[in-house]
């Protein structure tokens, strides 16, 4: 018994060896300043044995063009996808993706999920019931910045204001924040990492976090406590091409778990993010039953 566990042990070593003895990529649909990008470097760094892995962005419409790209991947464990819920509402939007968010791809690894704040420049209100009551008497005045259709920033605000608000496309969050400092445009959903950097350079104001409870880093109330019931939270997930097989698999989602130790979990709850076990499949299934 124990002979024949010590063979599966060995060639199955082998066969993991096989596969990351090449190059492996991650993709990125957002910059390396971006929070999924943060969150992976602090993810690769607390595991104890971290393999060489390049990083690659693909920049456009909320992570699309990467997701389209790596549902093309050979499915050898060699390219996966570093995804956000975005990958649900993206072809809900933009017919022009191929991809489907359960036929095209296996799930590795789900990490966590972070709230969104709304912010808004200087010259608005912080109080939300203000905010809809003046999109309400003037419709598409206020002009919000997202990352394109589909993206989480393009869905939050036009079912926060009803449609009432005006959105501008931006390749990333980073190119829009100019935009939002200058008063060119006037808020935009941004995670909570991000929302604390903007608090502590006072050139924006929070108005209300998307989860169902209150975020203990701001004194702002929920979306839900003006709009009864709302709720959008930002998981962060890996992925690999539909078709990997099952012991690759299972060796990559060995190797991000290890990474998630005590140091990192409490790491990633100082920036606002939640690390909660779950099954990714399900997280997936139920997103894409919400969003229909």
């Amino acid at each position: 018994m124990n002979y024949f566990i010590l063979l599966f042990s060995f060639f199955y070593s082998i066969s993991c060896h096989s596969f990351t003895d090449k190059p492996i990529r991650i993709v990125f649909g957002q910059d390396g300043a971006s929070g999924v990008q943060t969150t992976f470097r602090y993810l690769q760094t607390s595991i104890p044995k971290p393999l060489d892995i390049i990083r690659e962005t693909r920049e456009g419409v909320g992570g699309g063009i990467s997701q389209e790209y790596v549902s093309k991947k050979t499915p050898d464990g060699r390219t996966l996808l570093y995804v956000t819920s975005s990958i649900i509402l993206i072809p809900l939007y933009n017919n022009t993706f191929t991809f489907d968010p359960i036929k095209s791809f296996d799930t590795i690894f789900y990490i966590g999920h972070y709230d969104q704040v709304l912010v808004v420049n200087s010259t608005l209100s912080s109080n939300l019931k203000d905010l809809i009551e003046y999109t309400e008497k003037y419709p598409q005045k206020l002009m919000y910045g997202h990352n394109g259709e589909g993206s989480t920033t393009y869905r939050g605000p036009l079912e926060i204001f009803k449609g009432n608000v005006l959105g501008i496309p931006y390749k990333s969050t980073a190119q829009m924040m100019p935009d939002l400092f200058g008063e060119r445009i006037h808020m935009t959903l941004v995670s909570t990492p991000l929302a604390k950097t903007l608090l502590q350079n006072g050139k924006v104001k929070l108005v209300a976090s998307t989860g169902k409870y209150r975020i203990k880093q701001f004194n702002i109330p929920t979306v839900s406590e003006t709009i009864p019931n709302y709720e959008q939270i930002i998981w962060h997930g890996i992925l690999a091409p539909k078709g990997v097989p099952v012991h690759i698999k299972r060796f990559w989602y060995n190797y991000f778990k290890s990474g998630i130790t005590e140091s990192f979990v409490k790491d990633m709850e100082e920036r606002g993010m939640i690390i909660i076990q779950k099954d990714f499949d399900q997280v997936i299934l139920q997103d894409m039953k919400k969003r229909k």
